[in-house]
Formats: structure tokens, sequence, C-alpha cells
């Protein structure tokens, strides 16, 4: 028998009151679901494109076509986020990714794949991802009543955790079993997964659509709006930051497993489970590590990790180390957005929450590509090793811009400083 406060210490850690409500528990689910199998694609192309090109930089660049739709569209994405149904734009972009990938596997099925027509891909994926992103953070909360917005927040945060720990193990048994187009074909059904969620619920809480504004006119609102509240601004920047320094070795696994750890491309689907792994310990733990740390140490934590993540990649080439660097990247990796997610949208009002949504959005979507493209390329000239400490350096001076100047106070909660 489970003894009762042994329960009530586990229901404290695990505790996720937004799962009582039917629209939020199935789009959790449907959610993790397809962003699982959107992992599995991604490790299985990434591989795929490698063997293709034996090239780092081919790995950044299509990482970084993925921005050139995404950035421009972004800020706008969270004008229309604030201003019509948040739901139907999330269905027109579920259904645009799904065409992508199915677009992608007849090309795999004719054996006409591409590292152009893989930049093509990614192309279209970053349209969809530019509409969709804040869209989809600003809509998570109408599924719930006001007093689960936090719980909401931080599942949502899990959920795309999870995806990346059962993506990646998924990958690696589905590709040895039956093929990279098993794995392309599994995330374009998966999408249906998300739509009929979308369909099925009607959101708790209703939309307040913003007043009738010319879109740049909202734009530049909004803009105002982010940049005069400290909290809003700072998590913009350490989004766009963190994203673009601790998270490169992520998206050029396939690489560092060829060059680094000497194994085969396709490795990095072990390196993205572990990773995934040490991402859902942080999710799990993170609400009983921010009441130890407060939001401010937690985000030190993060930056921390990262900095481990990649020292261990930098020092060693011995696979199980490198392993327990892609933990550390896990973990570093949901820390730093579930404090940052909170943030925002504790510190969003709802007239406000789509284009705040937005610009916070818009440096992580900024980050990760021209992160993995400037070390891809860095590394192909210099060499992986010199590109990774190069890299730790930059992390060290972010930290100690953040922390010297007391900047990560403003994301303590309740924490508003109006800019004159």
């Amino acid at each position: 028998m489970i003894s009762s406060s042994f329960r009530r210490r586990i229901d404290a850690t695990f505790a996720a009151s937004a799962l009582r409500h039917r629209g939020f528990a199935a789009f959790f689910a449907a959610s993790s679901i397809s962003n699982a199998a959107s992992w599995m694609q991604n490790v299985t192309v990434a591989a795929l494109l490698y063997d293709l090109t034996e090239s780092a930089t081919w790995l950044g660049l299509v990482t970084l076509a993925w921005l050139v739709p995404a950035a421009p569209i972004t800020p706008f994405a969270g004008v229309l986020s604030d201003r019509f149904d948040r739901r139907k734009i999330l269905l027109a972009t579920q259904t645009l990714q799904m065409s992508v990938a199915f677009g992608l596997l007849a090309l795999y099925a004719a054996d006409a794949i591409t590292p152009r027509l893989l930049l093509v891909n990614s192309l279209l994926t970053g349209l969809a991802t530019g509409f969709q992103t804040s869209t989809w953070q600003a809509y998570v909360p109408s599924l719930v009543p006001q007093a689960d917005l936090m719980d909401a927040v931080r599942l949502n945060s899990l959920q795309f955790t999870m995806a990346r720990l059962l993506g990646p193990a998924a990958a690696t048994i589905v590709v040895s079993r039956w093929g990279a187009g098993a794995a392309i074909g599994a995330n374009a059904v998966t999408y249906l997964l998300v739509m009929a969620a979308l369909v099925a619920f009607n959101p708790q809480r209703q939309q307040h659509l913003a007043v009738d504004q010319h879109p740049l006119a909202a734009l530049r609102d909004g803009a105002r709006y982010v940049n005069a509240r400290a909290p809003l601004r700072i998590a913009a920047i350490l989004g766009l930051m963190t994203s673009f320094l601790g998270q490169p070795i992520q998206h050029i696994s396939a690489a560092i497993s060829a060059e680094v750890f000497h194994r085969a491309s396709n490795d990095n689907a072990v390196m993205f489970t572990v990773l995934g792994i040490g991402s859902v310990v942080a999710g799990v733990f993170g609400n009983r590590t921010q009441r130890w740390l407060g939001r401010d140490g937690q985000m030190v934590f993060a930056m921390s990790m990262y900095c481990a993540s990649i020292m261990l990649v930098l020092v060693s080439d011995v696979f199980w180390v490198g392993l327990v660097g892609y933990f550390c990247s896990g973990m570093a990796h949901i820390s730093a957005a579930m404090v940052l997610n909170q943030v925002v949208q504790s510190e969003s009002s709802e007239e406000y929450r789509g284009r705040a949504m937005s610009f916070y959005v818009l440096g992580i979507l900024s980050g990760i590509p021209l992160g993995a493209f400037v070390f891809g390329a860095v590394a192909d000239f210099v060499g992986i090793r010199a590109a990774l400490a190069v890299d730790l350096a930059a992390l060290l001076g972010l930290m100690g811009w953040a922390y010297a100047g007391r900047r990560l106070r403003a994301l303590r909660p309740s924490t508003v400083v109006v800019a004159s």
C-alpha cells in the first residue's frame, strides 16, 4: 500500500489540474503524439541530409531556411492571433503542414529527395510555423479557466518536451524496421489528431478580439507594449540568445555524431532520445525546482546546464559522455522554456497575448536556425571542437550580462517595470 503522505508528495510533483478539462486533455494528447511524430521525422530527415551531403553547413542551412518565411511572418501572426479566431488559424496551419509532410513522403517514395528539395520543404514548414507558433501558445490558455492557466502553460511546455523524447526513440525503431518513409508518413497522418481535437472541443474562455486597427499600427502597439514591460522584454531577449547559443548542438547532432563521436549519423536519434529524457525530468520536477530557486534562479540553472552540455561534448569523444551532455541540454531547454513561457503568459493581458507571444516566439524561431547555421558554418571552417569552444565562451558572456546587470529579477512573479 502507498502511504497517504507519499501519495500527496507524488500529487504535488505531478500536479496536472489542467488535465481535468476535457478540451485541454484532448488537445494535450493529440499535440503530444503529433509533435513526437514531427521529431521522429526531424531526426530521420537530418540523418538523410547528412548522408547526402556530409556537411554540417547543409544541416544548418536547411534549419536556417525554416527561418526565412517564419521570421517576417511571426510578428504579423501575433496581430492575426489577436484579431481572428485562433482555432481557425491553427486548423489552416495544421492542414498546410500535413500537406507538406505528404509531399515529402511522395518524394521519398519516388527516390527523388535531394538537399535542395529538403531546403524547399524546410521553407514551406517555416511558412506554417510562422503563422502557427504564437497562435498556438495564445490558444492554450483559452482551454482552461484562469485558475489553471499556469498548469496549462507548464503542461504545454512538457508535451513539446515529451515529443523530443518519444519522437527520436520511435525513430530508432521505425526507421530500422520500416525505413525513413514510415517515419515521414506517420508524421503526416498525426496532424489529423490535432485537427480533430480542435474541431471537437470549444475553448472555455472567449477570445477578446483586438479593436480594428491597421496591421502595422497593431504591430507597433504590440511592440511598445512588450518593450514597456521589463519581464516581457527580458523574456524575449533571453529566448533569442539561449536559442541561438544553447541549441545549435541539438540541430547539427548528425554531424556531431559522425565527426566527434565517430558514430553513424543516424545515432543522432539516440542523442535526441537522451536529450528528451533530460527535458522530461526537468519538466516533471519544474514546479518544485521553481519553488526552491524562483524563476530567476531557475533561469540561471538553465543557462548553467546549457554550458555544461556544450562543455561535455567539447572535452570528450566518448559517446556516453556526449549523451550526458545532451541530457543536460534537454534539462536546460525545458527549464528555460517553462520560465520564459510563464513570464510571457502571466504578464500579458488577453488583448495583447498574441502579439506578446509573437515577439517572444520570434526570438526562439530566429535563434534556433541562425545558431544552427552559424555553428555549422564555423564548424566546417575551423572544426566542431573549436566551434564548441566559441559557443561556450559566448554563453558564459550571456550569463554574465544577465546576472551582473540584475536583469533576471524582472522574471520574478508580479514584477512590472514600465520603461520611461
